[in-house]
């Protein structure tokens, strides 16, 4: 039986970071040897950080979405 991999959660919190959120939420993603899982919470923000954050919930089942 394989070992299951060490489980990391990172809790990301987002106002108005959609410029930066690919680029973060992709290097979060992209590490290896760990299971990751990525609780974003929105703080109502005015940009597209939403958006970005459905899209990204939408293709990679380890990202949750809180939205405040």
């Amino acid at each position: 039986m394989a070992a299951s991999l060490p489980k990391v959660s990172v809790a990301l919190c987002v106002y108005n970071g959609a410029r930066w959120l690919p680029a973060q939420l992709d290097s979060v993603l992209a590490q290896e040897g760990v299971e990751v899982e990525v609780v974003a919470l929105d703080d109502r923000s005015t940009d597209n950080s939403l958006e970005v954050l459905r899209d990204y919930a939408r293709l990679h089942p380890g990202v949750s979405l809180e939205i405040e």
